[in-house]
């Protein structure tokens, strides 16, 4: 039903494309020709200005998302009905931020995506590393991927987390609008997204790097 509705949303021939290729980039992506690839395609879409909200279903359309999905997974929907919000709220801008735009938000999303996608089908052994992930705790990263810089306006911080703040305030918000989910489900899911989101401010990074490199960061601080 989804997949029908986002076909008619965003127009078939667009979704269609960008769906073929990022199914192309994501079957033949390794390390050694990882780069040249991401950025022949980040080209292609920016080219091809199709609106945020049909490539986040092409995207939860490809082999790789259809791969990670689980019984009774809520973030198909939330991370469709965020990018709608996205589309909706960035599109009533004057101006939309220089960096902090839609097309920054693919570039992070791609990028996610595409560490994912050599993440998977890992040996048991390696199952017990902090940096090998569950298929919801990929779901998780990709709607924070998706949300991190929600409500962003171009400006620099004034004060510590500011704008980070702001997008977890907007997340909130959309998440309160879910009125299936109940609120200690929304609250955990905020606690996980505070966790991914506030180090993203680069003045504070190092300090989560610091934590990982001393060996005490646990699978929150990995993701």
């Amino acid at each position: 039903m989804m997949e029908s509705a986002t076909k008619q949303e965003c127009g078939e021939i667009e979704y269609a494309w960008c769906l073929s290729e990022l199914n192309a980039f994501f079957s033949t992506i390794r390390p050694d020709n990882s780069v040249l690839l991401l950025d022949e395609l980040l080209d292609h879409l920016d080219k091809k200005s199709i609106r945020f909200a049909c490539f986040i279903d092409a995207l939860l359309g490809t082999d790789l998302w259809k791969g990670l999905y689980f019984e009774s997974n809520p973030y198909p929907k939330l991370c469709h009905d965020l990018a709608n919000c996205i589309d909706e709220l960035n599109s009533s801008f004057e101006f939309e931020p220089p960096y902090h735009s839609r097309k920054h938000f693919v570039d992070v999303c791609v990028g996610i995506s595409a560490l994912l996608s050599q993440n998977v089908e890992r040996d048991e052994v390696q199952q017990l590393s902090p940096w090998i992930l569950s298929k919801e705790d990929s779901w998780l990263l990709l709607f924070a991927a998706i949300g991190h810089d929600y409500m962003h306006r171009g400006r620099i911080n004034s004060v510590d987390y500011e704008n980070e703040l702001i997008s977890l305030n907007g997340l909130q918000l959309f998440l309160d609008e879910y009125s299936d989910f109940s609120s200690e489900y929304k609250q955990t899911l905020m606690n996980k997204l505070h966790r991914l989101i506030l180090p993203t401010c680069f003045d504070f990074t190092y300090l989560l790097y610091e934590k990982i490199n001393k060996g005490m960061g646990d699978q929150l601080d990995c993701l």
